[in-house]
């Protein structure tokens, strides 16, 4: 059972471990792509790079989008090509992370973006952005013209933000962004810049510094402070030379390659230069670097070596340096030149230069290269160009000689097959060697080509064929084995020629691309390449790293940047391997962020080791030395910030450089710096004397060798009531005579004065001087600076010396001290805290670690402040915050510097009062404008609080909180106002009572608009008719009646017309404009125009009214039905003409019954309220009984007026209302068109209950019909309908009554009893809403008619008037296209709102 179960265990820890394995190497990523845009100009090739890493089992597919739309096509999938077009081919190296998509020939349209993309899921993807421009012929211009190499950036991987440098009129003009961040980028700026040409010769006459002449061959070397403000002076005449070189000076030729010709010739071959600047003559410089002896000698014995072996240049014979050998002046008219004269089996170097009268171009990179040995005088002649078909029978003639069959004739008598040749087979087949060599020499001699591919002269006896014995020299020979059966396969003419024409097309930091051309001997039987490359060492030797199967052109990628590499290629076929091509010699561009340590140069001093002793943030080191790099001040001015005074100490190395810096220009406020001083904060420094930077610098590293040192150990020897005898100690570090200035003054405190301020000076050639005449019972504060004729030493520690009174002598030594703090200051306070800052002393060594010791204590306690009452706080940092102090108390405060063995005086003392406790309180919102403020203005909102703690202030607007801040005020900018932003309130709380508030009130000025709630308006003839506008404005806007388009006459108020506007509604700056028709006729027909206009504009809409003969309601029939009385029956002659009912005071009982008939069935309460009438009122606009009718006969005329303005635009209620079953328990509900205005009907609305219940459901269609469903069965409902517009809603429709029937009932008997219960249950509630009822109409009685059989009093759709949304809301019954309705959740009949 265990063994059968073994196999399946180690399956699934194989599996585990692969799992294992493949989680630990990561997803792939495209993260270290560049993503620079690439710029090419028509016509080259271009390489678009993309590096993969942990590309695992995933496939790298590229992809370009196709121009004006977001598709793709992939171009290539893996190392296959997709697309047909020949010019796109990838380059990939296996097993390496570099992925280029080659486009040769570019062209216009290829422009555009390109996908890298890993089929992961999901996909990952990089774009990268190619531009093609066409390419425009230079001209000659003048000086200056705009030299632009932006694409030549772009391949050299200069990012976008820094190509701005890559135009010289750009870098001239100053049209560039900040240099900082280009740091890293300017070698290969300025590479472009140069353009190939040699711009020496013109920066040597300008008399440009030799440390600034590295940027006229385009070999940036500045990299140091220094060295960049050295050179800065002599920027514009450097990019002089360069732009009057580009002018005049030809470009390096292109191309070149080397063809050997033979043992002693070499054919050079070039193409032009693509600058279009003539050339007179082309300069090759041919250099002896190795012959192959040499070589051979080096690899003898390497076997058992490591592949990197040292070469002694003393050994003779040694040739560790390159000698020039040989220069040629070739005419500016040819392309290629053989060279002759040269050393057989000798490695050569080939450089280019173009010249012209003005000077010359650059070099071209190396191409080395392998003469042929010389002919021997006996050998047989290989001139024959005739080539074997396949290799003599060597086997035979083996066998013919003697070797048996088996391992010795495989092994020894194969050429093809050496390769597996290995020293057991030669060891046993040892008596054979001589004939198996002389079989395969085939009578010839090919030591030649043994010698030129490296073939140590112990082994050349294998290639004549003539070995004679055997023995351990020979060993070596086994590591060259395929080189000697390469020559006899070259011998016998079946191996290849070398490729040619091999170049290297681009460079990069980490990467080239290398171009050939097949040999042109069999080029038709080669199969593949195999690839040499190697650093190359001036005194070492480095063996070939060799890569098979590579073809043309091939990416040579995980290089080293700035290193120089030779490469070379040989061709492969089925026999073997051909000699190989020209080498090829190339250096690496330097790869940004390089960090590489500057050589130090002044020995003297070293600022590096006095920064780590005054404790130095190790992070900060790489600004303490004159050679910092810029990079370096850039990326750690402001994270070295509070390190600046140990910085600044050190760097003036206890010298004054204040004079140099003077003379330099330096900005005064800066000056302090030279002294070692800083009057600043550290921030502060940093901003303003970055600029001075370079000079300081230059003035402290000059000052080093010059200036002298201060003095050290000053102390007394003597003191006497009037006199002080000092001394102290001093290291002459330059050969330069020094003295030294005693300087000393009287002082009243115990605090030494600032070192300007000192009396008396005294000079002397010795170490020690005797203060004479001085004050008995007195301080004396006194220093000492070294002077020679370069300048000023800093000044020593101080010395704080008391005479003794009388004949008092002090024996005692008083050594010198560090000088106290300074510029003590008080920069906040709170409630309970203090935060104070101070200055360094000016008296301390330049080496020193600093600490200090804060004293405090409160005022109005006693002692000293030094005393057992005190407090202290230590530090390292030049300011600091005193926490959990008393609210509202005076504190004195002083600082104590110290090192690691003394101890300064105390520092001033200043004196703090901590904050009292005060509530919060805020001042009334500030708005800024202060004046109008006009729609689409920004204003600014300002809340100013005062309190202590500092109170939290919060701004809020239109009762949104905007800001909240814990400050003293807070401000917002409301950028593009609008009218709709009403109060600004502030509110400020610190936790003290119950915090402050106060608001103001915004007014926002906009122009007016206008709005019409309908395009036409119908109006019967013979009424009273109102077209009303909503206006919006501030300030208030003058609103205006046209009839004509031009608005050239407004209507005016009298006879025909009244005119009105008021507010509408709560709506802030909404108002309602009416123009009252008073007496409709034909001539009235037309458009409407209203207009608005104030000081910041004006608005307008028309409106078509539409005159409809005159309707004429039977309302002597309504009257009738009423039971109006016989003497109010004249106001119902055609239309109710409430003016004479209301003439007739016997009629004001009868009011109900005359409003119900000139309602005529519509419901006009939204007229009434845009009237003003009062809400008790509204029943008579739906033609319902009111309850006191005294007061609303003042609003009698104006509902009437509804009433004629509503006759022509509201319908009457639905008619004809029917139902029919379509379900067990669904019914469908359809009624007719109203009688009254059918046309202008744009909705219905549904309402149904339970009889009795004042639960009840709604719905809303556009139909004529409507599905109800889920109906209870046995259960009577009654259904109303009302029709409606945008105007308003007509009054319900008659109640619809019906009992939702048991279908399906299990036996008769329960059918039955369920009617029988329904019936039951129906009559009880009929009969108590009878009763109900009966009540009510003792207090009002309605008319007769209106609610036939069931009470309709009050339910929610009696109040309902407004138009219903377009959409239902969310819980209502959703309406479908068909009229559909499904139940929903029961809300209570009154819960609606009118």
């Amino acid at each position: 059972m265990e063994l059968r179960n073994a196999p399946r265990a180690s399956l699934f820890c194989l599996v585990c471990l692969v799992s294992a394995l493949s989680l630990a190497k990561g997803a792939p990523t495209l993260e270290a792509t560049p993503l620079e845009p690439l710029l090419a100009v028509a016509g080259d090739s271009v390489l678009i790079d993309c590096v993969v890493k942990n590309l695992q089992n995933y496939t790298i597919i590229w992809r370009r989008v196709v121009p004006g739309s977001n598709k793709t096509e992939i171009l290539s999938a893996g190392e296959v090509r997709i697309i047909p077009d020949p010019r796109f081919s990838l380059l990939h190296q296996k097993d390496h992370e570099t992925w280029v998509l080659q486009i040769q020939k570019a062209q216009v349209n290829d422009s555009g973006r390109y996908v890298c993309e890993v089929n992961t899921s999901p996909r990952m993807q990089i774009y990268r952005l190619l531009s093609v421009v066409e390419r425009i012929p230079s001209n000659s211009k003048a000086f200056p013209v705009d030299h632009n190499y932006t694409g030549c950036c772009v391949n050299h991987g200069v990012p976008a933000s820094c190509q701005e440098f890559c135009s010289l009129q750009s870098v001239i003009m100053g049209g560039h962004p900040n240099p900082w961040q280009c740091m890293d980028h300017l070698p290969k700026i300025t590479k472009c810049l140069t353009d190939g040409r040699n711009h020496m010769p013109c920066c040597v006459k300008q008399n440009i510094p030799e440390v600034c002449r590295s940027v006229c061959t385009g070999d940036y070397g500045l990299t140091t402070v220094l060295q960049h403000y050295s050179c800065m002076d002599h920027t514009l005449p450097t990019l002089t030379c360069i732009a009057e070189g580009i002018e005049l000076l030809p470009g390096p030729p292109q191309e070149v390659s080397v063809e050997v010709l033979s043992d002693t010739e070499l054919k050079v071959k070039w193409v032009p230069p693509r600058q279009e600047v003539p050339v007179e003559r082309y300069h090759i410089n041919v250099t002896l670097v190795k012959e192959l002896s040499d070589l051979q000698k080096l690899e003898a014995g390497m076997n058992d070596q490591k592949k990197m072996t040292k070469v002694d240049p003393k050994k003779p014979g040694s040739t560790g340096s390159v000698k020039s050998f040989m220069m040629v002046m070739v005419d500016g008219n040819k392309t290629s030149y053989v060279v002759s004269g040269l050393q057989p089996v000798t490695m050569y170097e080939v450089q280019i230069t173009s010249e012209n009268a003005h000077g010359s171009s650059l070099p071209t990179s190396a191409v080395r290269v392998l003469t042929l040995s010389a002919p021997r005088e006996n050998a047989p002649s290989n001139s024959s160009e005739a080539f074997f078909a396949h290799l003599p029978n060597i086997t035979k003639c083996c066998e013919e000689k003697g070797v048996p069959e088996g391992k010795c004739l495989r092994s020894l008598c194969d050429p093809s097959d050496d390769e597996d040749t290995k020293l057991s087979d030669v060891l046993m087949c040892a008596p054979f060697v001589n004939i198996t060599f002389e079989c395969m020499a085939g009578g010839a001699d090919h030591s030649q080509c043994c010698q030129q591919r490296g073939l140590p002269d112990i082994c050349l006896d294998f290639c004549r064929g003539n070995v004679t014995q055997l023995d351990y020299r020979h060993f070596i020979c086994l590591d060259h084995i395929d080189i000697y059966g390469n020559c006899l396969l070259e011998y016998y003419k079946v191996l290849p020629g070398a490729p040619e024409q091999f170049l290297v097309s681009m460079v990069h930091s980490r990467w080239a691309v290398l171009k050939w051309s097949p040999p042109s001997i069999l080029p038709e039987s080669v199969l593949s390449y195999v690839l040499y490359w190697k650093e190359v060492a001036t005194n070492e030797i480095i063996e070939y790293n060799i890569i098979n199967e590579v073809k043309s052109p091939h990416l040579l990628d995980n290089l080293q940047p700035q290193t120089r590499y030779e490469v070379y290629v040989a061709a492969r076929n089925a026999f073997g391997l051909s000699r190989g091509s020209v080498r090829a010699v190339f250096t690496t561009t330097p790869e940004a962020n390089h960090t590489e340590r500057a050589e130090k140069k002044y020995a003297a001093y070293n600022e590096t080791a006095c920064c780590v002793a005054a404790g130095l943030k190790t992070s900060c080191l790489d600004l303490c030395t004159y050679d910092m790099k810029m990079s370096d001040l850039q990326l750690l001015a402001t994270p070295c910030a509070d390190q600046l005074e140990i910085l600044v100490r050190c760097g003036a190395g206890g010298r004054d450089h204040s004079p140099c810096c003077q003379r330099r220009g330096i900005r005064w406020e800066c000056l302090p710096i030279c002294s070692a001083v800083l009057d600043m904060s550290p921030l502060a420094v940093v901003s303003t004397c970055i600029g001075d930077a370079g000079k300081i610098i230059q003035c402290m590293a000059e000052g080093i060798g010059q200036l002298p040192e201060a003095p050290e150990d000053l102390h007394t020897i003597s003191v006497l009531p009037t006199r002080i005898h000092v001394k102290w100690n001093y290291r002459n570090t330059s050969e330069e005579p020094v003295w030294f200035e005693v300087r000393y003054t009287e002082t009243q405190e115990k605090i030494p004065p600032h070192p300007l301020d000192y009396g008396y000076v005294e000079n002397t050639t010795e170490n020690n001087f005797a203060l004479k005449e001085l004050k008995s019972d007195s301080f004396y504060s006194i220093y000492v600076v070294t002077v020679n004729e370069f300048g000023f030493s800093l000044p020593s520690l101080v010395l704080l010396v008391h005479t003794p009174e009388r004949d008092e002598i002090y024996n005692e030594t008083i050594e010198a001290s560090l000088g106290p703090p300074h510029s003590l200051e008080v920069t906040h306070q709170t409630m309970d805290s203090v935060s104070v800052s101070w200055r360094s002393p000016f008296h301390v060594p330049a080496n020193s670690s600093l600490a200090y010791l804060v004293f405090y204590k409160p005022v109005n306690n006693s002692g000293d402040i030094v005393g057992d009452s005190s407090l202290k706080v230590a530090t390292v940092l030049n300011h600091l915050t005193l926490t959990n102090l008393t609210v509202n108390t005076q504190y004195a405060i002083a600082v104590q510097a110290r090192t690691g063995r003394q101890e300064s005086p105390l520092s001033e003392t200043v004196l703090a009062w901590t904050d009292p406790a005060i509530p919060a309180f805020v001042n009334p919102p500030v708005v800024v404008p202060p004046e109008t403020i006009v729609e689409g203005a920004n204003v600014t909102l300002l809340c100013v609080a005062t309190g202590m703690p500092v109170p939290v202030v919060s701004l809020f607007l239109n009762g949104q909180l905007m800001v909240q801040q814990q400050q003293s005020h807070v401000a917002l900018v409301v950028p593009n106002i609008q009218h709709n932003v009403t109060k600004v309130d502030c509110f400020a709380d610190n936790g003290l009572g119950q915090g402050a508030q106060s608001s103001t009130s915004l007014e926002v000025s906009f122009m007016p608009h206008v709005e019409m709630m309908d395009k036409r308006i119908p109006a019967e003839e013979g009424s009273l008719t109102t077209i009303r506008c909503l206006v919006t404005g501030h300030p208030e806007p003058r609103v205006l009646w046209y009839r004509d388009r031009k608005l050239r006459e407004p209507l005016k108020k009298g006879q025909d017309y009244d005119l009105s506007m008021k507010p509408y509604g709560e709506k802030l700056y909404s108002y309602m404009a009416s123009l009252t028709i008073l007496h409709v006729s034909t001539s009235h027909e037309g458009q409407y125009f209203c207009y608005a206009e104030n000081q910041l504009g004006k608005d307008t809409v028309f409106v078509n009214l539409d005159v409809l003969p005159k309707l004429y309601s039977n309302a002597s029939a309504c009257c009738v039905e009423k039971k109006v009385s016989e003497e109010c029956r004249e106001a119902c002659s055609v239309d109710i003409d409430i003016q004479a009912a209301l003439d007739n005071p016997k009629c004001f009982k009868e009011l109900d019954k005359l409003m119900y008939c000139a309602a005529d069935g519509s419901d006009h309460r939204k007229c009434c309220r845009d009237n003003g009438i009062q809400r008790s009122c509204l029943r008579w606009c739906q033609g319902r009984p009111i309850i006191n009718t005294q007061l609303c006969i003042l609003h009698a005329s104006k509902i009437v007026s509804c009433f004629e303005e509503g006759k022509a635009v509201l319908p009457g209620p639905p008619a004809n209302i029917q139902y029919r079953r379509v379900g067990s328990n669904d019914l469908q509900i359809s009624w007719d068109t109203p009688q009254k205005n059918p046309k202008v009907v744009q909705w219905y609305k549904i309402f149904w209950r339970p009889v009795g219940s004042r639960v009840m459901f709604r719905n809303h269609t556009k139909q004529r019909s409507i599905s109800l469903h889920d109906l209870e069965p046995g259960t009577t409902y009654e259904v109303v309908i009302k029709a409606g517009n945008h105007y308003g809603i007509s009054l319900h429709s008659e109640p619809l009554l019906f009992t939702v029937t048991v279908s399906d009932s299990p036996n008769p008997v329960a059918k039955t009893t369920a009617a029988v219960i329904g019936t039951v249950v129906f009559l009880v509630l009929i009969g108590g809403l009878g009763i109900f009822f009966y009540q009510r109409s003792r207090l009002m009685k309605p008319p007769p008619g209106i609610s036939p059989g069931v009470s309709f009093e009050n339910p929610t759709y009696m109040k309902d008037n407004l138009p219903h949304p377009q959409n239902s809301s969310s819980g209502a019954i959703g309406e479908h296209q068909n009229g559909e309705t499904k139940r929903e959740n029961s809300t209570k009949a009154d819960s609606s709102t009118s």
